[in-house]
């Protein structure tokens, strides 16, 4: 038996024999770089680097080139309010934002008729509002208001361009102050003349004066007199009562009106009559007549009142003794 001979032809060769690159030289590179890539190891991920440049943002200031009206403050205290007859002083404060070195001077126009507008001693760029207003300038009303201007100008500055720039302006500011009535209660309301015991058949002068605070002589409407028995018959540690004096107050009519004293000060003339108004009889605290009693306790008090405001004076309470006169003794008929 033939022994049958496998002749194998490698694909290489066959390759190179159809045109092909030497297969012998590819396979000896592809040994080459197996070589190396065992020598080197596992291939390392690559890092890709990359260089970012951040540009830091720097603050900048921009200085205002322009002088403009803004830049000129006026500022004055909050709630500038004034009552009649009461003199207050307010402050009004000034500066200039954009110019170094600046000298201003503030005017006002338009102001009420005693105010006024004066440059602070203590406080540089101070000005202060004063004023008192005259009674009655709300007139009925509780409260009025008033306006005003302020102006600003400037007389030197730091830079001669800052100077032509704030010389032409034309800035105005208009500030309303508020005028309130005089809500003070009248006080210190006195009775003189008016003696703890006066004799039956007598007329006798007595005064009260009272101060009335946002009045004078020039009031349209003068301060009241009230005159009233306050019903507090019996008091404590007394067997009697005491009566109504009222009754026998009555008014001077040669002084009808109050007179006027200055200050805010009234003075209110009146007579307690006992010899056209006679005495009512004496009572004990149950009632009765006291036919022993030599004479008759009353009681009188006295208010003044503001119509103005509609104020007035606490009560002032004067107590007196109607002394009985005893008729005169006649001989026999």
């Amino acid at each position: 038996m033939k022994n049958k001979q496998l002749i194998i032809i490698p694909a290489l060769i066959l390759l190179a024999s159809c045109g092909q690159k030497n297969p012998v030289s590819d396979l000896q590179e592809l040994r080459e770089k197996g070589k190396v890539a065992q020598e080197v190891g596992p291939q390392q991920p690559t890092v890709k680097r990359e260089t970012i440049v951040v540009e830091k943002e720097v603050e900048k200031r921009v200085e205002q080139e322009t002088v403009g009206a803004n830049s000129i403050v006026i500022a004055e205290d909050k709630g500038i309010n004034f009552v009649e007859g009461k003199s207050s002083s307010f402050k009004i404060r000034t500066s200039v934002v954009s110019a170094k070195n600046v000298a201003m001077v503030l005017t006002a126009q338009n102001l009420p008729d005693g105010a006024t507008l004066t440059k602070s001693t203590t406080e540089a760029g101070v000005y202060i509002l004063s004023w008192q207003p005259a009674l009655y300038t709300t007139g009925n009303a509780a409260m009025k208001g008033l306006t005003f201007k302020l102006v600003p100008k400037i007389s030197a500055t730091g830079s001669p361009s800052d100077y032509d720039k704030l010389k032409g302006l034309v800035i105005e500011k208009n500030i309303e102050v508020y005028v309130f009535r005089n809500l003070e209660a009248p006080s210190e309301l006195k009775v003189a003349g008016l003696a703890t015991e006066v004799e039956e058949n007598q007329i006798s002068n007595f005064t009260v004066t009272v101060k009335v605070p946002g009045t004078d002589g020039k009031a349209p409407l003068p301060p009241i007199l009230n005159v009233t028995y306050d019903e507090v018959a019996v008091t404590a540690g007394n067997n009697f009562r005491e009566l109504d004096g009222s009754r026998h107050v009555r008014t001077d009519v040669s002084k009808k009106a109050p007179e006027y004293l200055g200050d805010s000060k009234w003075k209110f003339t009146r007579l307690f009559d006992t010899k056209n108004i006679s005495p009512v009889p004496q009572t004990d605290s149950s009632g009765k007549v006291v036919p022993t009693a030599d004479g008759t306790r009353v009681r009188v008090s006295f208010r003044v009142n503001n119509p103005g405001n509609g104020l007035s004076t606490p009560e002032v309470l004067a107590q007196v003794k109607i002394k009985y006169v005893k008729p005169a003794v006649t001989g026999a008929p």
